[in-house]
């Protein structure tokens, strides 16, 4: 699996997750009344479905904010957005830190950012993001499945007696009233801060030894109705959610808030149809479970009666002085909240076409023709100034090379940046260096890259080419990497079809080979494709 899919994925639905969040704060903490806690719980139900699945709907208009120049298909527009945020926030750190504050490349810091720009380029940096997303997510796991192990393991060594006498029959009319055909197992457990629901596929209800019998038919019809709102299923959704995204802290607040909302509405539906003086007592009976202070943790899956602090007087408050949600201001909530849940999704492009550019057939460019050893020239012992400006002459004159004219030109040879025993042969007509190449003492070839190609007349267009062309186009780059340089090809990681544009009345696509463990992070073949195919650039770089 790419490292794309997760990129995607985990981007997309904290981007949108994040966003409804912060909404979800606001509407809590300003209208919670005239909402009510269901239409709350139903709001961090959408936000955990956006969060959890990886559905992409195609949208129109999305491909409006992909960068420029990322236009790899696999890697979709919003995550696009943050790669290339990322990169230019790495290459702006890496200035700072060399240019403004003077500090060494060989410092562990600026080489750090220095390699995690490159890395950027050439996949080794998101696939040590990779691996450090599945270490942290394994940890977390473990230590999940631990507590839970310990603590139903706890919960068992504990239990003290199953509910009997009257106050299990107590208990079976309540069951029958609130339409539970099957009454879940309840035991006494000494000892136990606060009742709980525990369990996913086989749930059962804890209670304290020291609960009042009085008081024990309200603390049931509370985990009641827990089980009836499927809240020990959510307990496992709220889990999963903070596991997948254990990165963003917004996540895990939101599991808090939204564990309180669930805790809210099973009091809504425990006072229902209550006196004040019922009510007052089941408030009674929720501060002295808070009394105890020890409540399940957010990893353990179990629901628990208890809040501490201005949480719990918020929730007494609401108990003993609290109005009725509005219904229409519910159900509008509803309404709205799941069409926007809709266009949360809507981050995939229409067909994988960037949207307002030319669609460009296969039948409109000359394909690029198989690969050939004699379409490269090749070259040996090249000792000289005059050997190498003699060679970068016969590879601008390659049959597949962009036409130059390179009559009266001033030739300048000098050592070639980053590549070892390398020169760059450069040809200027004034002040414009109209073409360069580059190569080795043993005639490898690292660059040919024809600067006429710059053409002011006209615009630059996207155009979108098919996928069978992209394919001739990567494999004619690995193969002439493969004869022209062997020492760069050895080292490359992907080679990809990166954008596709219209300029001058001609057509042009730009291929980029990534590399690793190399001077520089990549390499850039640009193509002419119409009228017919040339090379235009053949360059290695640094992003």
């Amino acid at each position: 699996m790419r490292t794309a899919v997760l990129y995607n994925f985990l981007i997309e639905a904290n981007v949108m997750a994040t966003i409804a969040i912060v909404l979800m704060m606001v509407l809590r903490k300003f209208v919670r009344k005239p909402l009510g806690n269901g239409a709350l719980c139903f709001g961090w139900m959408l936000v955990a479905v956006r969060l959890l699945c990886p559905l992409a709907l195609q949208n129109p208009v999305i491909s409006e904010i992909r960068p420029e120049w990322e236009l790899d298909t696999a890697i979709r527009p919003i995550s696009a957005q943050v790669l290339v945020r990322t990169r230019d926030t790495l290459s702006d750190m890496y200035r700072f830190s060399r240019r403004t504050l003077g500090i060494a490349e060989e410092n562990v810091v600026t080489d750090s950012i220095r390699k995690a720009y490159q890395g950027m380029y050439n996949g080794e940096f998101p696939q040590f993001l990779m691996v450090l997303y599945a270490g942290v997510l394994a940890v977390l796991l473990g230590g999940f499945i631990c507590k839970n192990v310990q603590f139903r393991l706890k919960m068992k060594k504990n239990r003290v007696e199953p509910l009997s006498g009257e106050l299990l029959e107590q208990y079976r009319a309540l069951c029958s009233r609130m339409g539970i055909k099957k009454p879940l197992p309840v035991y006494f457990t000494d000892p136990l801060p606060s009742a709980s629901l525990v369990g996913v596929l086989k749930p059962y209800i804890v209670l304290p030894l020291t609960a009042a019998q009085a008081n024990v038919p309200l603390i049931l019809e509370h985990e009641l109705c827990h089980y009836k709102n499927r809240d020990h299923l959510w307990a496992m959704v709220r889990l999963v959610c903070c596991l997948l995204h254990w990165f963003n802290p917004l996540v895990w607040l939101a599991a808090r808030m939204s564990r309180t909302d669930m805790e809210l509405r099973c009091d809504d539906r425990v006072i229902r149809n209550k006196d004040e003086s019922q009510k007052k007592t089941y408030a009674a009976v929720l501060v002295m479970a808070a009394a105890r202070k020890t409540v399940p943790g957010l990893s353990v899956l179990a629901t628990g009666m208890t809040m501490t602090g201005r949480r719990m007087k918020k929730r007494v408050q609401q108990i003993i002085g609290g109005g009725k949600a509005v219904k229409a201001v519910s159900v509008a909530f509803m309404v709205l909240a799941s069409m926007l849940l809709v266009g949360a999704f809507a981050t995939a492009e229409m067909n994988g076409m960037p949207f307002g550019t030319t669609y460009i057939s296969s039948k409109q460019l000359a394909f690029i023709p198989p690969f050939e050893g004699e379409m490269l020239y090749h070259f040996e012992n090249l000792d000289t100034d005059e050997k190498r400006i003699e060679a970068a002459v016969m590879l601008s004159a390659m049959p597949m090379m962009t036409e130059i004219d390179l009559t009266d030109v001033e030739w300048n040879v000098e050592p070639a940046h980053r590549i070892p025993n390398a020169w760059e042969i450069t040809a200027k007509r004034g002040d414009e260096a109209v073409y360069r190449a580059i190569v080795d003492d043993d005639g490898e070839i690292f660059a040919v890259d024809n600067n006429a190609y710059q053409m002011p007349d006209g615009t630059e267009s996207r155009i979108y080419l098919t996928d069978p062309w992209k394919f001739s186009a990567t494999e004619f780059a690995r193969d002439w990497l493969n004869v022209a340089c062997p020492s760069m090809a050895e080292n490359v990681v992907e080679i990809r079809c990166v954008v596709a544009y219209e300029r001058g009345g001609k057509a042009f696509c730009l291929v980029e080979a990534m590399l690793k463990e190399m001077p520089y992070t990549n390499i850039f073949f640009e193509f002419q494709l119409t009228p017919q195919v040339r090379i235009i650039r053949f360059s290695p770089g640094v992003g």
